[in-house]
């Protein structure tokens, strides 16, 4: 972390401009990535290094709890050293004649976010259930050491291809050889939630607990798996409302239809394990990551035997004369 000396006000710096072409240290900006309540990410290069970075500036606009977030997605990225988060080099705190500009520089990470993945259509079962499975076992690793996300949704996951060390290859039946990485622990183990800067965007998320007094969970997040992937197999949201209040309703009561009525085909053994995610009192859902994404094996093991039958008539054949001659005997 750095911080300039607490200079007289005459001769502190101005809060720089921030503009395509500008700089901000030894950084270069180029172009804005992405835009959040409270802060903007630029892609930028470091020029003392001549390495791509992101920098993240928190807006000066920033009340007190989303700078606290800001200086803790730092501190929980520093504990969760894997390819499965966004890795953060260093937190920036600069006194300028205008207040204190906060910005942090970041691994710049290639690929797409989920939500731009979900906006072009419902996902291919197995190709859904891989990244669902995979989003739990990156989660699992945090929840071993206490670490809760929080505020888990679409535009805080990232898709890239596989680097090829990073785990086992896969099939190529199977598509595209994929990766996620979570961003955004600025909320993470957050008991301020009742901030709109946290919940604006996320209402669909949430699990229904954090809609009163408890803090998040990993069995909250467990909740947002469930949510994402129920909306990538469907294209639907299980819960959805006019209103918070309505979100909140329906989150805490109602049971979605299974994911095998909206989009049939999918196997039944799927229902169950999306539904116990998404079961109103966190008591009954997965206990954590791990577990949400162990309770997709059996599915993706139906999914592919059921490819492996369309691939080839001898299989389909087979397979159905063990099913007469089991229920014959």
């Amino acid at each position: 972390m750095s911080r300039s000396g607490s200079e007289p006000p005459s001769t502190l710096p101005p809060r720089p401009t921030l503009v395509p072409g500008g700089t901000l240290g030894r950084y270069r900006l180029h172009d804005i990535v992405g835009q959040g309540a409270f802060s903007t990410a630029w892609r930028a290069h470091d020029t003392a290094l001549d390495l791509p970075v992101v920098l993240k500036v928190l807006s000066d606009q920033a009340s007190p709890s989303a700078i606290e977030r800001f200086r803790r997605e730092i501190l929980f990225s520093r504990r969760l050293e894997h390819t499965g988060f966004a890795r953060i080099f260093e937190l920036h705190e600069d006194v300028t004649a205008n207040g204190v500009l906060r910005w942090m520089t970041m691994a710049p990470i290639e690929g797409r976010t989920l939500g731009d993945v979900m906006n072009e259509g419902v996902l291919p079962p197995r190709r859904a259930l891989r990244l669902a499975r995979a989003l739990g076992e990156v989660m699992a690793m945090a929840h071993e050491q206490g670490i809760v996300h929080g505020d888990l949704k679409p535009s805080n996951i990232m898709v890239r291809a596989r680097r090829p060390s990073s785990s086992p290859p896969q099939p190529a039946e199977d598509g595209p050889a994929e990766e996620v990485v979570v961003l955004d622990f600025g909320a993470a183990t957050a008991a301020d939630i009742e901030d709109p800067a946290v919940r604006v965007g996320s209402l669909r998320y949430m699990a229904p607990e954090l809609f009163t007094d408890h803090r998040p969970s990993p069995q909250s997040d467990v909740w947002a798996l469930g949510v994402i992937l129920y909306g990538a197999l469907t294209g639907a949201l299980p819960f959805d409302g006019a209103d918070e209040r309505a979100i909140a309703l329906a989150a805490r009561e109602g049971r979605p239809p299974p994911p095998s009525l909206r989009r049939p085909g999918l196997p039944t053994l799927l229902d169950d394990a999306v539904l116990r995610a998404l079961a109103p009192s966190r008591r009954d859902r997965w206990t954590d990551g791990r577990a949400f994404a162990a309770s997709l094996d059996a599915a993706l093991a139906a999914l592919a035997e059921d490819a492996a039958d369309a691939a080839s008539p001898w299989r389909r054949l087979r397979r159905r004369l063990r099913s007469l001659v089991g229920r014959y005997r």
